[in-house]
């Protein structure tokens, strides 16, 4: 895998991850950095073709991201236009549950320090539209608040709409109490 790290540090002839789920092997006599920052001695020596081969997963990030220059408005700093530096600045794609995404969603700019590599349910918490509940001291987005109460996210929203507070909307105990006692009726019946 592109990310995966290893703390052993590899000599001649030995076998190194390669990011294409096959194995590369190293130049002759030489040591060869940890995995973790293979990447950065990749991007100083490896042909532009090499690298998009070897970091596949990163190298298709990096081009939806170019795309949205054309399509989204998108501003991509200038360290950003060659994969090579990219992949140095960045890093590769930890695995495929992952994505480029901004810090700050309105912020238009793909630059150094505005993009990591976040994986779904993160990217769920940092969109301009999510709508993020504490409940407990916890924070999570009212989708997820919704799926680990058994609750219907609309309703969530329509309580947050009407002025319930964060803990009432998540909490609200008449819904317990109706769960819980259709949990009992249902036992009841059989």
């Amino acid at each position: 895998m592109e990310g995966r790290a290893s703390s052993v540090q590899k000599t001649r002839h030995q076998k190194i991850p390669d990011g294409s789920g096959e194995e590369a092997s190293d130049a002759p006599g030489r040591p060869v950095a940890d995995a973790a920052d293979h990447h950065l001695m990749d991007a100083s020596t490896l042909s532009a073709t090499d690298l998009r081969k070897r970091y596949a997963t990163t190298y298709s990030s990096w081009k939806n991201m170019k795309s949205r220059r054309g399509r989204d408005g998108a501003i991509i700093h200038p360290q950003f236009e060659r994969f090579a530096d990219f992949l140095r600045i960045v890093g590769p794609r930890p695995d495929t549950n992952y994505t480029l995404d901004r810090v700050v969603p309105s912020d238009p700019e793909y630059a150094p320090g505005k993009v990591r590599w976040l994986d779904k349910v993160g990217q769920a918490k940092n969109r301009d539209c999510t709508v993020i509940l504490t409940h407990n001291g916890v924070e999570k987005p009212l989708s997820v608040w919704a799926n680990e109460t058994g609750q219907v996210a609309d309703t969530l929203r329509s309580r947050r709409k009407n002025g319930w507070s964060h803990e009432s909307a998540v909490n609200d105990q008449t819904t317990l109490l109706s769960l819980s006692a259709m949990s009992w009726l249902g036992r009841s019946l059989k």
